[in-house]
């Protein structure tokens, strides 16, 4: 309907004939239907992701489908959904708590709600956002009809279908619906916060490199892959949409951040040293030990990673440092005071309900924003680049609440944490943090006053 809307109004325009246009539609049949089979295949993707972790994930589907009721939205008798009794005696049965047809129901549900929202936003505006256009015609119209496709008479409705169906497609039906439940931002703010974080790191690549070895890997381990993807972007949009709300302009954000985002991922590993090598090197021997490839095994192992590098290359932007410099120093921090290995335990934590799932997920993003505070605080005013002078002036600084840190690691590690263990530990590390602060501070203005003087 789309494709026929734009010809007609060419046979309209005069630029061309009714047997050209028709000549042309049939000449495409075969772009068209790839176009229709790669939607579907697609779809049939994202119900495949919802049922490989629905008993995990079966209180965050309760909670969308109960908030599409709340909205008036769903009428779940009518859609052969289930009431809340029969999920709740599926699990104390062990049995699946999601079959697929009822995830495919959620699927189609939350396309439609996520297209409604988005076509009050104004997401042509934006350069990246106005390309989900060209996307929903064949490559050849595209080259032909580029500038007519661009002022399509429904390009508003194009391009919220493109990017709703691009989003759940790729990060599951719930996404959106959990960014407004975290962070209240609205559907337009959240699909900008998506496309800046698929775009800056490399998301694209990673999940066609998943895909083209769909032969090759068990089909478990291929959703496992994918569901590693999508926890990485979950979290970096969220940390854009806490941290860079008023300024979410796609291709803005992507020029700035793209190119030392590539340059600080590239040399991940030299960053680093024995500890998160360690957790790296076990992490990657799994993916390979489950018939990943190492290229893209050595990549995705180090997703935690991945999510702190957005902070600190916005931290370098913002502070006007050079790239390198920040990373050697945050990821330095993090080997020091064990933040890799307490960001491991954080993500091991398994959440027994609603409000475990959400602490968990403020639980990250405290210490990544910790993390992040305390390489800022060292950096501010600093002109050079030796790294370890300026961890030792620190270290001497702060010695007795690095000690105190340091001695709450090793309980830590000595058991299990859980979700009680790892509050008390964030506290502790943001005293030490606090205090560094309010030193750097200090300095900046007894520096100051030695200028003045001068």
């Amino acid at each position: 309907m789309n494709l026929k809307l734009l010809l007609n109004k060419k046979v309209r325009e005069g630029a061309l004939t009714e047997e050209q246009r028709n000549s042309f539609l049939a000449s495409m049949t075969d772009e068209v239907a790839e176009l229709v089979l790669d939607n579907n295949l697609r779809q049939t993707q994202a119900i495949s992701l919802a049922m490989h972790r629905s008993q995990q994930q079966y209180a965050e589907y309760q909670r969308f489908m109960l908030w599409l009721e709340s909205s008036g939205k769903l009428d779940r008798e009518l859609e052969f959904l289930p009431s809340d009794e029969q999920l709740n005696d599926r699990l104390s049965r062990g049995k699946p708590v999601w079959t697929r047809p009822e995830l495919a129901v959620l699927v189609c549900y939350s396309k439609v709600m996520l297209k409604e929202a988005l076509q009050e936003a104004n997401l042509l505006d934006d350069p990246v956002l106005a390309g989900a256009v060209s996307r929903a015609f064949p490559p050849r119209l595209v080259a032909d009809y580029g500038s007519d496709i661009a002022e399509h008479q429904l390009r508003h409705e194009i391009a919220a279908t493109q990017l709703a169906n691009d989003m759940v497609d790729r990060v599951g039906f719930t996404f959106f619906f959990r960014q407004m439940e975290s962070t209240g931002a609205s559907a337009g703010d959240i699909v900008r916060a998506f496309t800046i974080s698929i775009n800056i790191l490399g998301v694209d690549k990673l999940w066609q490199q998943i895909e083209g070895h769909e032969d090759s890997l068990n089909a478990g381990v291929q959703l496992d892959l994918l569901h590693i993807l999508m926890r990485l972007v979950r979290r970096s949009t969220r940390w854009l949409l806490r941290n860079r709300r008023l300024n979410l302009h796609c291709d803005e954000m992507i020029q700035a951040m793209g190119e030392p985002m590539a340059l600080l991922l590239n040399k991940l590993p030299d960053f680093h040293e024995s500890e998160w090598a360690e957790l790296w090197n076990n992490e990657k021997a799994q993916l390979i030990d489950s018939g990943v490839e190492e290229p893209p095994a050595s990549t995705l192992a180090a997703a935690d990673s991945m999510f702190i590098s957005v902070g600190t290359v916005d931290m370098a932007l913002r502070l006007q440092q050079p790239v390198e410099l920040v990373a050697r120093l945050a990821f330095k921090l993090g080997e020091d005071l064990s933040l890799d290995w307490f960001m491991a335990q954080i993500v091991g934590l398994q959440p027994q309900n609603r409000w475990q799932d959400l602490a968990r997920e403020s639980y990250v993003d405290d210490l990544e924003s910790q993390r992040r505070q305390l390489a800022a605080c060292l950096l501010e005013g600093h002109k050079g680049e030796d790294v370890e002078q300026l961890i030792g002036n620190w270290q001497t600084q702060q010695f007795q609440l690095i000690a105190r840190w340091k001695a709450m690691v090793v309980e830590l590690r000595r058991g299990t944490p859980d979700f009680a263990m790892v509050s008390v530990a964030l506290r502790e590390l943001l005293d030490l943090v606090q205090s560094s602060v309010d030193a750097a501070r200090s300095q900046i203005l007894v520096d100051c006053h030695l200028d003045c003087a001068k």
